[in-house]
């Protein structure tokens, strides 16, 4: 018998062991879990009958209330422990189907023989508790299995580094619990393992795959040193999956005193959350908050107001008809010097300039908004401006009370009162009943009571007004900071759209940040960590406001700068450059991608400057095939895709330049028999295996087979068009068509044909 074969039994019969104990333990937990709930549901049924309710006298009131507290807290004792229970019974199921995918042999110094250090996505203990069968992924151990190949190694404890050497490095593929295959690695993890992870098909939700993390994505993952750590991977480099795993194992590290709540990720859309929203729960962890960045400022718009999406700004931008002015207000209003000439402007503020908006109270001004900058301007230029507005709401609030004391005998208020309904002049009745000894029980105390809570009422919007600081009158200030600029025409194109009360999708980051500036505004203290995807995307100013709003976060920056679709990233200002004056900023870059097969990636990264430096992993595939269309463009794309569905290609996603482009051609695929479904920017998921979309709202998703709907000249021709491609090729795992309506876009070089058959 071979020593490879006499292998294959051992760990086999390994993996029989262990997933036997593994069942018992299901079993057994089982059992326990049971008998919790049984107690839970009995304690939620006798609740009352084991308290003893007595408020006769203070004594027994304390009783009865700490008889209340001690069943209550037992209820949440039980209630915790069987959601524990819960906890570990998922573990094991999982654990069940792959117990382990990897294992390493160390040799601690000082030692004489080697340990066998199995890892999978959970620990396991043996049957007494007491030995490792399966060590976490995100064990500090387990780290060498990424970071080392056979040879001298060492990994962090709290006590200092271990070192030793690692004598075997070998993985697992294991489903069901059966090992279905094993082969001995080197330093990164075997191409065998990814040959057979990557050549499945797409999915509806992106995967969890822990056993495929290279050692350039671990160290994005176990990264702990840096305050805002910048990720530039390029398309399909597993970006994305390494910040989930990075999330993953911050919370197994700090799980004492972080959780899922502690952090926020910002999605670039609905889809892509959904997308990436079965990652966590696959490592048994709840999953992070997400959200996107319009959706924040969605919920920060006064009433009645509308604010852009950014992909309505995109769809404006690659229009014909882009206003001048527009173009210029972008530049301005996403430049890297927009900070320090908007702190500029505020420093300006502490001496004049505050404007003001008129109070009012039933239809007439109550304070004029000369009154407040008067009363502003007189207070200590040296205190900050939220703190002056601060007391200007003291004052305001001190002479609402007055107000509301003086309002009370007006007629109006006898108006009002006639106005009121039987339910209030009861409970009002009701209060004079209770009170009588201190009211006294006549009519007048009534008529007292109804006053007050007339004016009370009226009165109620102003004073809220004022608590939330909304004297300040933010729009002329926002259109203000661009006269100061000596930007006039860009604050009267500003001023225009405010009077139809729209916000540009450039203008909501410095608006909002500065009225925090203005105004103040509490940090989300309970957000360590903030994640944001396709950052390449995002102008330095809405990067500021958010390290504004959450100053204590660490922060993860995702992102290609090849992929940027939006107008502004033109410039070259992108929050992926490295700033030499940052503290504790970090960049690790990842060149491999493991999405695409070779030919695909060989293809695409000559569409791009410098795409030489991409290294495409070596799974084979067809190359990407370029169709002439012509004058039966329609026909000859929508025979295409008919083709590609029946023979069962996995998910097949035609991606257009615009969503207007994505209408048309799902109309032409719905005319042909074909069910597609149209993705638009609230899509939140794949419903079918067809998909027509727009670029912008694929990026960070992939699929199998990718149909560029027309990839002429006509469509592509500007330099900033190279990306808008580049990001559409680069969504397809195994096959790519480029359909061309005419003439090949300059991009598409001689050095480039070479890599693509003509269809």
């Amino acid at each position: 018998m071979s020593q490879e074969h006499r292998d294959w039994q051992v760990e086999k019969q390994r993996l029989q062991t262990v997933t036997s104990l593994i069942k018992k333990k299901k079993e057994d937990l089982q059992e326990v879990s049971a008998d919790l709930k049984k107690d839970v549901i009995e304690l939620r049924r006798t609740f009352w009958d084991d308290v003893t309710v007595n408020i006769d006298e203070p004594d027994d009131v304390l009783e009865t209330q700490a008889s209340m507290k001690q069943r209550a807290e037992l209820l949440s004792e039980r209630e915790r422990s069987h959601g524990l229970l819960h906890q570990q019974a998922k573990t094991l199921r999982r654990l069940e189907e792959a117990p382990y995918f990897g294992r390493i042999d160390f040799i601690e110094d000082g030692e004489k023989e080697a340990e066998p250090i199995y890892i999978g996505i959970a620990s396991l203990m043996d049957e007494n508790d007491e030995d490792f069968l399966v060590y976490d992924w995100r064990a500090p151990i387990s780290s060498m299995y990424y970071d080392f190949a056979p040879g001298r190694a060492q990994y962090p404890t709290i006590e200092g580094d271990v070192e030793g050497e690692i004598t075997l490095k070998r993985q697992y593929i294991v489903k069901g619990g059966e090992l279905e295959g094993m082969f001995d690695t080197g330093l990164t993890i075997g191409d065998e393992l990814l040959q057979a992870l990557l050549g499945q098909q797409s999915t509806p939700q992106m995967k969890s795959i822990v056993a495929s993390i290279q050692r350039e994505q671990n160290q994005v993952i176990r990264n702990e040193r840096s305050k805002i750590l910048i990720v530039r991977g390029v398309a399909g480099s597993g970006k994305t999956s390494a910040a989930l795993q990075r999330v993953a194992y911050l919370l197994y590290k700090h799980r004492e005193k972080l959780n899922a709540g502690n952090m926020l990720l910002f999605s670039p859309n609905p889809l892509f959350t959904r997308y990436v929203s079965n990652v966590l729960p696959e490592l048994g962890e709840d999953n992070l908050q997400q959200t996107t960045l319009f959706h924040h400022f969605q919920k920060r718009l006064p009433k009645g107001w509308q604010l852009e999406s950014p992909y309505a700004q995109i769809e404006y931008f690659l229009s014909e008809q882009v206003e001048p002015i527009r173009s210029q207000g972008l530049a301005v209003k996403t430049s890297p010097e927009l900070s320090d000439q908007l702190h500029a402007y505020l420093a300006s503020l502490s001496d004049s300039g505050l404007m003001f908006k008129d109070l009012y109270f039933r239809g007439d001004v109550w304070v004029t908004k000369m009154q407040m900058e008067q009363y502003f301007y007189q207070l200590d230029e040296r205190m900050s401006i939220p703190n002056r507005l601060e007391l200007v709401v003291e004052w305001l609030l001190q002479m609402l009370q007055i107000t509301e004391k003086e309002e009370r005998p007006n007629t109006w208020v006898d108006e009002e009162m006639d106005l009121l309904d039987e339910e209030t002049y009861k409970r009002v009745f009701e209060k004079v009943n209770e009170n009588e000894d201190e009211l006294g029980n006549d009519q007048m105390m009534e008529e007292t009571l109804l006053r007050k809570l007339v004016v009370r009422r009226k009165i109620q919007p102003l004073r809220k007004q004022i608590q939330a600081f909304d004297l300040v009158d933010m729009e002329k200030m926002y259109i203000q900071f661009y006269r100061w600029a000596n930007n006039k025409v860009i604050a009267e194109e500003i001023g225009y759209f405010f009077q139809d009360k729209k916000l540009h999708w450039e203008d909501a980051a410095p608006f909002f940040y500065l009225e925090d500036q203005l105004k103040g505004r509490p940090a989300y203290a309970d957000i360590r960590h903030i994640f944001i995807d396709e950052a390449q995307d995002y102008a330095s100013i809405q990067i500021l406001y958010l390290q504004n709003l959450f100053p204590t976060s660490r922060m993860t920056l995702l992102g290609d700068a090849n992929q940027a679709v939006h107008a502004h990233t033109n410039a070259g200002h992108s929050p992926l450059i490295e700033d030499p004056s940052a503290q504790k900023q970090e960049t690790i870059t990842l060149l491999r991608s493991y999405r695409s097969t070779q030919p695909i990636v060989e293809f695409t990264k000559r569409l791009i400057p410098n795409g030489e430096q991409i290294e495409s992993f070596e799974r084979p595939g067809p190359k990407p095939e370029i169709m002439h269309t012509g004058d039966e463009h329609e026909k000859d794309l929508c025979s295409l895709v008919q083709e590609l569905t029946k023979r069962d290609s996995g998910t097949v996603a035609v991606i257009t330049k615009t969503f207007a482009g994505s209408e048309q051609i799902w109309e032409w695929l719905d005319r042909e028999g074909m069910s597609a479904q149209l993705i638009h920017e609230q899509t939140s998921e794949f419903k079918e295996d067809l998909l027509v979309l727009p670029v912008y709202l694929a990026k960070g998703i992939e699929f199998d087979v990718v149909v560029v709907s027309d990839a002429s000249a006509a469509e592509y021709h500007l330099e900033r068009d190279r990306y808008l491609l580049y990001t559409a090729c680069t969504r397809a795992m195994h096959e790519l068509y480029l359909c061309a309506n005419g003439e090949l876009p300059p991009l598409i070089t001689e050095g480039v044909r070479q890599s693509y058959v003509q269809g």
